[in-house]
This record gives C-alpha cells, sequence and structure tokens, in this order.
C-alpha cells in the first residue's frame, strides 16, 4: 500500500526529530568545546522518513532510476533496509548521475550531478545533524548555506540584488584543474574582482595556489585613460609631462604589480612607453623623435621602474 505522506504529521515524528535536533543545538550552543562522539543512532527510521517528505518529488532521478514516487510504494520496508544497511555498514553511495543542462542566455551548457534517492535521504539526514550542531557557531550576519537563510536574503536585506548577467558558477580550487581535465574541459573557470582575474594555478613547489592577472577589461580601459591623458597633455613642457606622468604610473604599479602579474605590468609598461613616444611626436606637424633620441630623452626624464612581480 502507497505510504500516506500524512501520516506522518500525525504520529508527530517530525515533531520528535526536529525534538531530539533542538536538544543537539541547544548541547553546542550551552558547551562550545563539546566533541559529540554519538551521533550515528540519530540517522534511524524516524529521521529517513522525515527527510523523504521534505524531498521534492519533482526532481530528476539518479543512476538508481528511482523516484520518490516509486520509492513511496514500499516505502516502510525500504526506510528499514536502508537503516539496516546503515548500521551495518553495509551501505554504498551509487555513483551520481552527471547530466548537463542549459545555461540561461547563452548556447552553453553546464553540469548537474543528480544522486541517487537513498542517497539524498542519507545526505539529508547528515545535513541536518551538522546544522544542529554548527549552526550554534555562526554569527547572526552570516547567511550562506544555513537553514532558512541565504546570500539572496542577505542582499535583499540591504536592497541590494544580484546582476544575473555578470554571475555565474565556476569549478574552482585545488582539484578544479584535473577534474576539468576529466571532463574534457581543459583548464577550469577564472573570475574578475577588482581588477585581477582570479585563476587556479601552482607554486614553484607544485601546490595548488590562487593566482591574479590584471583583468583584460581594467587592462583595455587603463591603456584608454592613460593614451587619452597624453593627447590631451602632450603640449606640456616635457618636465611636467613626465612627472605627472610617473605619478599615474607609480600608482598602477603600486596595484596591479603584485605576485603573478609580472607579464601583464611588463605588457603595460611597454604600451604606455610607446604612447608617450608617440604623442610626443605630434606635439607639431614635425617629428619630434627618433627611437634612439627617445631613449636619450628617457634619460633625462626617466620612466617610473617596474617592481618585481
Amino acid at each position: 500500500m502507497p505510504y500516506q505522506g500524512k501520516h506522518l504529521l500525525h504520529t508527530g515524528v517530525d515533531e520528535q526529530m526536529e525534538t531530539k535536533l533542538a536538544r543537539i543545538t541547544e548541547i553546542a550552543k550551552m558547551k562550545p568545546n563539546e566533541k559529540f562522539t554519538s551521533l550515528y543512532h540519530h540517522i534511524n527510521e524516524e529521521m529517513l522518513l522525515l527527510c523523504h517528505t521534505e524531498l521534492s518529488g519533482n526532481k530528476a532521478s539518479g543512476v538508481d532510476r528511482v523516484t520518490k514516487e516509486e520509492y513511496e510504494t514500499n516505502l516502510v520496508a525500504n526506510i528499514k533496509d536502508l537503516v539496516n544497511r546503515l548500521k551495518s555498514h553495509s551501505y554504498r553511495p551509487l555513483p551520481v548521475l552527471r547530466v548537463y543542462i542549459d545555461k540561461a542566455g547563452t548556447n552553453k551548457k553546464r553540469p548537474l550531478g543528480i544522486p541517487a534517492y537513498e542517497d539524498k535521504l542519507v545526505q539529508k539526514a547528515l545535513a541536518k545533524i551538522l546544522n544542529a550542531i554548527y549552526e550554534a557557531d555562526f554569527l547572526d550576519c552570516s547567511f550562506g548555506f544555513r537553514p532558512n537563510r541565504g546570500c539572496h536574503e542577505r542582499l535583499t536585506k540591504f536592497n541590494l540584488e544580484i546582476a544575473e548577467d555578470k554571475t555565474k558558477i565556476i569549478r574552482f580550487g585545488r582539484y578544479a584543474t584535473h577534474l576539468s581535465h576529466l571532463e574534457g574541459k581543459g583548464k577550469p573557470g577564472t573570475f574578475d574582482f577588482l581588477g585581477f582575474t582570479h585563476y587556479c594555478g601552482k607554486s614553484r613547489k607544485g601546490k595548488f595556489r590562487v593566482k591574479r592577472k590584471t583583468s583584460r577589461k581594467k587592462y583595455k580601459a587603463s591603456l584608454l585613460k592613460v593614451e587619452d591623458w597624453l593627447k590631451v597633455n602632450r603640449h606640456l613642457p616635457a618636465k611636467e609631462l613626465m612627472t605627472k606622468l610617473r605619478r599615474k604610473l607609480e600608482g598602477y604599479y603600486n596595484y596591479y604589480a603584485i605576485t603573478d602579474n609580472g607579464i601583464m605590468v611588463d605588457r603595460f609598461h611597454n604600451k604606455v612607453k610607446g604612447f608617450v613616444f608617440k604623442w610626443l611626436n605630434r606635439r607639431s606637424q614635425r617629428r619630434s623623435f627618433n627611437w634612439g633620441m627617445y631613449q636619450l630623452f628617457l634619460n633625462i626624464y626617466p620612466y617610473p621602474g617596474l617592481k618585481s612581480a
């Protein structure tokens, strides 16, 4: 006989489990240094039944091809069998089904992992127990991945919202390169923040490290800004022009000349050097310099040196 989800509410099982979880949270708050050594028994029939009722019936099935409705046709026996396997340590999670779904607004696809139905139940049960323990450690201002809270709620609180066209989820971190290669995608994704493109890299010792380089957008914008300034101010006396330019470039180097960004800073340095040559030669109708004379000019009015990066 199919299991009726409402029956769980009438028996009060959900209330019993919530009470047990609340007790765990209470202990975690009262005793911050408490070590919980016996939690496995909480993943019992009552807990898994509660998790079953909370799971959506509209989600896609995993490699087991079992839906919530199908699992529910023999729910009590299925739950008992799952609990027995958990207690005897014979339970083994099934591989996650990898599917690719369309990315909104593009012709690209993004990967999505779908666990088997019983794995969803166990994961949800574990999440409930861990939330009960660690919820006490969070500050009230923390919203990310917490029960009944989320980053969107935090943004709403301050009348902010995410620009979806500027937001994406990427694989990033220590294992991102390896996993991307396994999926045949080449290099893992990158993201731009505060004028830098952040990407996965390795230290000289071969260990994972987040590396940064000037973002393409900021690089082009900075070059355009400098060239426009030179175009407008090219008629200034040479000493005044180079003094002001030097200050601008030193500010740029102080921000962008960081570890791993040497190539981009050096590229910017040489580009601006070419712009100075170009616009000094347009101070009048007659050409002022050849490249050799320009080098002598720079000996008199030195170009800012680069930091090591």
